[in-house]
């Protein structure tokens, strides 16, 4: 266009005639599909509109239009059935392009010159422009509007018959709607499904379920693959079918034919055979009581356990595998070892009597006094029996059989070992007396402390006290009196003669007829507190009691009447408590007076004990065991089992056991040990990798043999030439026939000079724990030691 700004009513200005017309003809934009969504083309279809009830010619057209580009890309015009349309490219003005893409443009449109455009009442199909919708919009405008542009450009319709006349009526647009893309279910390859647009599917290659399908109502064609059974075996079908079969899946598109299923293992039974069993994890074998070896295990690789004599301490026998007899508690007398053979005998140990006491017996007379055998080779000394129980007569009354001990802390009154509650004679309970009591916190005061001694009233039922008096009589070479507290006034007056009486060992407290200010109380009634200080003197029975003669101790009321008092006696070992062994929760022992041990929370271990002669029970805590299991047990229990104890109250939850590692045997093929330290691995003649080890990662490969060093100085050189030479020929047996056909030829030959050269060495590990490099597996094994394969080096020490 050389950058003229032209538009049909240039060209029809010019060159256009004919009479003014009559009727103005309106521009109207229609769509069939005012409902679209992304990724549709829609059609906007340019109507010519006659206003006056009657046709209208028209020679050309000038429609200045606009649209949302964020949402509608143009991608050009279709003539509609008269005449022809098109973008006349205008890069300073409407259109910057050809079609517009900035979201207005000037569509141009010229009637044959023969045969006009008849705009009719209902409209005339101009032209149709084509929109791409790329974004969705809940309504976007496509507008007609009257003038755009600089110079400025207008929408115009012009007459068929005057030349350049504009009869442009109004102008409409029109609106559509776009909706989002519709997404469905799309399978993939491997089976699974996504949600997305129809391109998004085809673009992964993917098979488009249809619009507003989803993902949870579609069943996707699932890919076959390799799926391995429990008894081996192999099948090709899908995961869905391997699950539902109970077999383990190989993944999409794996095959039976290079698939490595694992293979049931052996089972060696508790009488020392081995048998293959049917499926993996040999759980037919677990119930046969055998121990299973581990999947993908041979009976040529493995050495069964043999059952031999178990010797329990009752003498009686079982034949059984070494690590049954260790669970049951027997000792192992070896393997193949019969129960005639091994003539087990009872063993003596310490028997714990349900009477409370310990005495040294074998099982049967243990069982004969009714006892709890503590096992073989225990000592009295050693093992925690319960003490010895008694009658203890409480101070509230009642009696209880509990340890001298425990009576001590009850600050009961101990009347002996195997004494029963039923024939002891303890004050009966609610029987109105006087009573002495000693602070807890002065018991066990010993020499020089100083310890409190309080007298009450108690169990006055319905008497009413008014008074009371009380005659006590003490040691005065054991304890000293200091002083006396009464609870108030006016209940009690001083001590008759103070000075006198307690040199005298004797305290009076005459507290009158009525010390209660005449408020007689049926109440227990603490009285007076008496502080006294512990001496030096042994002492043996009573300390502080009532008088035995006249005058008696008694409580009177307000008319004189009087109810003679009962106590019960403050004993010397209550003062004087001896050091014994105290157990305390973590299994250590201590020295300690009864009240210590018992305010540390310890078990006190009895008057005469000491921690040389007591053996404390042991806190349980996790054990390690050599099959890699944990368990909470004892230590005891735990050496019993071969495990590692992991402390006193430490819990399985937390610890980390050693596991049993892997096991390269002599065929190239790998194993896991049953225990740690792989001794089941060396007696089968295999090299232990070390604990928690896997297969995964072991080299189990086969060292090469180096036959053609003749010589064995670890390489094949100059000496063993001259050596397969000089024995050329037939020569049974000889070191120089390396294929072993009896004769030294030209096959020997070849293999040596193929094998010049260093023979393949590694490290090799020995007994002691040693590692030397660079050895041949001949020389290894020549030394005793255990070849651990070619190029390998000592870099970690040996199992």
């Amino acid at each position: 266009m050389n950058g003229w700004r032209v538009g049909a009513g240039f060209l029809l200005t010019v060159g256009g005639l004919g009479s003014a017309a009559t009727a103005d003809v309106n521009l109207e934009f229609r769509t069939e599909t005012p409902i679209v969504a992304v990724g549709d083309v829609v059609g906007i279809q340019l109507y010519a509109v006659s206003d006056d009830g009657g046709k209208q010619g028209v020679s050309a057209i000038d429609a200045i239009f606009t649209w949302d580009p964020a949402v509608l890309d143009l991608l050009g015009v279709v003539e509609g059935p008269v005449g022809s349309a098109g973008f006349l490219e205008d890069p300073g003005g409407v259109n910057e392009a050809i079609p517009p893409a900035d979201g207005d443009g000037l569509l141009i449109y010229f009637a044959p010159l023969s045969t006009p455009l008849q705009a009719t009442p209902e409209g005339t199909l101009v032209a149709t422009l084509e929109f791409f919708a790329h974004s969705d919009a809940k309504l976007t405008t496509i507008d007609l509007i009257p003038e755009a542009g600089d110079p400025v450009m207008s929408t115009r319709v012009f007459d068929d018959k005057a030349a350049g006349t504009n009869i442009l009526g109004t102008i409409a647009g029109t609106e559509v709607v776009v909706l989002p893309e519709p997404i469905g279910g799309c399978c993939l390859i491997d089976g699974s499904c996504l949600e997305g647009t129809v391109d998004e599917c085809v673009a992964a290659d993917g098979v488009y379920q249809g619009d507003l399908t989803a993902c949870g109502g579609i069943a996707c064609p699932q890919p076959p693959g390799s799926c391995c059974f429990d008894d081996g075996a192999c099948d090709d079908v899908t995961e869905e079918d391997c699950d539902a079969a109970g077999g383990v899946f190989g993944g999409d598109f794996s095959e039976c034919v290079t698939a490595s299923c694992p293979q049931p293992g052996v089972c060696c039974l508790p009488d020392g055979v081995c048998e293959v069993v049917a499926t993996l994890g040999g759980a037919e074998c677990l119930a046969a009581a055998g121990t299973y070896q581990g999947d993908d295990t041979t009976c040529d690789a493995v050495s069964c356990p043999q059952p031999g004599a178990c010797c329990f301490d009752d003498a009686t026998c079982i034949e059984v595998r070494p690590a049954d007899c260790v669970v049951r508690g027997g000792d192992f007398q070896g393997e193949t070892v019969t129960c005639v053979a091994a003539a087990c005998v009872e063993i003596e140990g310490a028997c714990c009597l349900d009477t409370g006491g310990c005495i040294g017996a074998t099982p049967s007379l243990c069982l004969a006094v009714a006892g709890d055998y503590q096992g073989g080779e225990t000592t009295c000394a050693t093992t925690g029996c319960p003490p010895a129980t008694g009658a203890c007569c409480l101070p509230a009354g009642g009696c209880v059989e509990v340890p001298a001990s425990l009576c001590a802390d009850l600050l009961g009154a101990f009347l002996g070992i195997d004494e029963a509650c039923g024939t002891a004679e303890c004050p009966p309970p609610g029987e109105a007396r006087l009573e002495i009591d000693v602070r807890p916190e002065s018991l066990c005061a010993g020499p020089g402390g100083v310890f409190v001694v309080e007298l009450f009233m108690r169990d006055l039922g319905d008497f009413e006290a008014a008074g009371y008096q009380a005659f006590l009589v003490f040691d005065p070479a054991v304890m000293t009196f200091l002083s006396a507290a009464y609870a108030s006034e006016p209940f009690s007056v001083p001590i008759i003669d103070p000075i006198t009486a307690t040199e005298a060992g004797t305290i009076k407290i005459a507290a009158g007829i009525n010390p209660f200010d005449g408020e007689p109380t049926s109440d227990d009634t603490l009285l007076v507190t008496l502080l006294f200080i512990a001496g030096g003197v042994p002492c043996d029975g009573e300390i502080l009691s009532f008088f035995e003669t006249e005058p008696p101790s008694r409580i009177t009321d307000l008319d004189g009447e009087a109810i003679t008092a009962t106590a019960v006696a403050f004993d010397c070992q209550d003062l004087y408590c001896p050091i014994a062994a105290c157990c305390l929760l973590d299994g250590t022992c201590v020295e300690s007076v009864v009240t210590e041990c018992v305010a540390m929370g310890g078990t006190y271990g009895g008057d005469g004990t000491s921690c040389g002669g007591v053996a404390c029970p042991q806190p349980p805590g996790g054990c390690c065991r050599p099959s890699g299991t944990c368990d909470i047990v004892t230590p005891s229990q735990c050496d019993a089992l071969g495990g590692v104890f992991l402390g006193g109250f430490s819990t399985c939850a937390d610890a980390t056991c050693a596991q049993p590692g892997a096991c390269c045997l002599p065929d190239s093929t790998c194993t896991v040990a049953t225990a740690t330290g792989g001794a089941d691995c060396i007696d089968a003649g295999g090299v232990y990798q070390g604990d928690d080890t896997t297969c995964d990662v072991a080299d189990c490969v086969v060292a090469a043999e180096c036959p053609a060093d003749i010589d064995g100085d670890g390489e094949v050189a100059f000496l063993d030439l001259v050596t397969l030479l000089s024995s050329w020929g037939v020569c049974d047996g000889c070191p120089a026939d390396i294929d072993d056909d009896g004769v030294v030829g030209f096959l020997d030959l070849i293999t040596l000079l193929a094998a010049w050269g260093p023979c393949p060495n590694g490290a090799c590990c020995f007994d002691d724990g040693s590692c030397a490099d660079g050895l041949t597996s001949a020389a290894c094994t020549d030394g005793g030691g255990t070849y651990q394969g070619d190029e390998t080096e000592c870099v970690a020490g040996c199992p």
